[in-house]
């Protein structure tokens, strides 16, 4: 295994903890939704703390589980040009696309950690009765936004080895043409 390759199967393994942590606090969503369904059925109250908490739970599954949904191909993808393509012609524009989306996701990785450290020194906390500090949800934005652009990473080194595997082939293909000739 080349050193490429070694690259890419870290980077799907850390999309595949980002997976993981993503089902769970799927599931911690779910248990604090249930629980406030029962305060307020049963003892006629609520806990004042699930709707801010389940609103950043979702924005922290969102991003965190971008990286896995990527790796397992679950992003919307349509295919009306790609789809006509050769196989190498898919893969060359894959790395393109890959390529004009780093500047972008730069852009974004700069923006939300310069906005974590603002929230976190300024010390600025959600508007619920217990005033929960909101920096968790940036760094699960910084976060998830860095393991979706290593998993971009990965699909680029992906499709380089892709390319690299096709022209070996083809140069086999053609040594072997000329040897039967």
């Amino acid at each position: 295994m080349n050193t490429i390759q070694r690259i890419s199967n870290v980077i799907s393994r850390l999309s595949d903890v980002g997976g993981y942590v993503t089902g769970i606090l799927i599931v911690i969503t779910i248990l604090l939704v249930l629980a406030e369904v029962f305060t307020r059925a049963v003892l006629s109250s609520s806990l004042q703390i699930v709707d801010q908490t389940a609103g950043w739970l979702l924005v922290a599954i969102t991003f965190l589980g971008l990286a896995w949904t990527l790796k397992d191909g679950g992003h919307v993808r349509i295919t009306i040009i790609s789809g006509r393509l050769s196989e190498r012609k898919q893969c060359y524009l894959v790395v393109c696309l890959v390529l004009l989306a780093m500047p972008f996701l730069l852009l974004f990785a700069v923006f939300v950690w310069e906005r974590l450290l603002f929230v976190f020194q300024s010390d600025i906390r959600g508007m619920s009765v217990y005033r929960l500090p909101v920096y968790p949800v940036w760094i699960a934005l910084f976060a998830g936004g860095c393991l979706f652009t290593l998993q971009l990473i990965g699909v680029l080194l992906d499709n380089v080895i892709s390319l690299n595997v096709m022209s070996k082939c083809e140069k086999e293909d053609i040594l072997e043409k000329k040897a039967v000739e």
